[in-house]
């Protein structure tokens, strides 16, 4: 089989067989045909080895710095994926990227809202005009702070899966294709009451959960975009994305000392070394621990 035959395969397997989104396939398929354009599209899978899949993480495009170790994780996530499918349909004896260690992502920490920064952002959602939208505002961005959804699945809510007396998010398509149930607490039942309440009221033209002043369905672009302006509104000194308040809910967590496995379920990560990055500790953390240790001098 040929490399090229090989990933049309692939991509068929992640529309077909694991339901994955589009973004999702163009972004694998952009990666492979990238890695097959260095290596040769023509050639046998077989044939494939250790320092073909090394050359492509550390390819440099012209004009542009070499890849940081976020993209190269990233890089290496497609090309793990694939060649794991290649394996198990018996196309291939030996994995290329068996043995290659993820590069270490340094966390910052500026990703992350703390306290004051967070309630600056609820702050500046209440200096909205519209009543509508400040409802609508503040129970998006609590939804994402205090359960950790990703954006495209906030965007892709409907009523009928909010069931506030379980408290609970139903059958949330999360990454990977799988339905989960999410747990909701108090304080974001509230907020998704108030704004259910306000939602029926404008009468929308679609069972989405999040609408427009037209009753349509907000997007992933329109939901980042609300949130960031609502971040340079508050005078926020980084952009504030939708994943930033994703990265403050599980940073919360482990600072509160919650089992990094609990966490990892609740961010539907698929490894636990995902989870453990959320698991740094501020300089701020740091100077306390150290003022402990200090004692009066006479």
């Amino acid at each position: 089989m040929t490399l090229k035959d090989a990933i049309d395969a692939y991509l068929v397997h992640l529309r077909e067989d694991r339901a994955r989104a589009y973004r999702t396939r163009k972004t694998y398929e952009q990666e492979l045909r990238l890695f097959s354009g260095g290596v040769g599209e023509k050639t046998r899978v077989k044939k494939l080895q250790r320092s073909h899949v090394i050359a492509h993480l550390e390819r440099q495009v012209p004009g542009r710095a070499l890849p940081g170790p976020s993209t190269r994780n990233r890089k290496l996530s497609v090309l793990r994926g694939f060649f794991e499918f290649l394996e198990e349909h018996a196309r291939l004896r030996v994995n290329p990227t068996a043995g290659i260690r993820w590069a270490r992502v340094p966390v910052d920490e500026q990703q992350c809202l703390d306290r004051v920064q967070y309630r600056a952002l609820l702050q500046a959602v209440n200096g909205l005009g519209r009543p509508w939208l400040r409802a609508r505002e503040r129970a998006m961005i609590k939804l994402i702070y205090h359960t950790g959804v990703r954006v495209a699945e906030l965007a892709s809510l409907a009523v009928e899966q909010v069931d506030l007396d379980a408290a609970m998010l139903t059958r949330v398509r999360r990454k990977g294709g799988e339905d989960r149930n999410v747990p909701l607490n108090r304080t974001i039942i509230a907020e998704l009451r108030r704004w259910m309440t306000v939602r029926a009221s404008r009468h929308p033209a679609t069972e989405q959960l999040f609408i427009g002043r037209a009753g349509r369905g907000l997007g992933v672009r329109q939901v980042e975009r609300r949130v960031k302006a609502l971040g340079e509104q508050a005078d926020i000194p980084f952009p504030v994305t939708p994943h930033t308040l994703r990265h403050t809910y599980a940073t919360e967590l482990v600072h509160r000392g919650v089992n990094l496995e609990v966490v990892r379920r609740l961010m539907n990560h698929k490894s636990i070394t995902t989870t453990s990055r959320y698991s740094h500790v501020g300089f701020d953390a740091l100077r306390e621990a150290v003022e402990q240790l200090s004692e009066e001098e006479a």
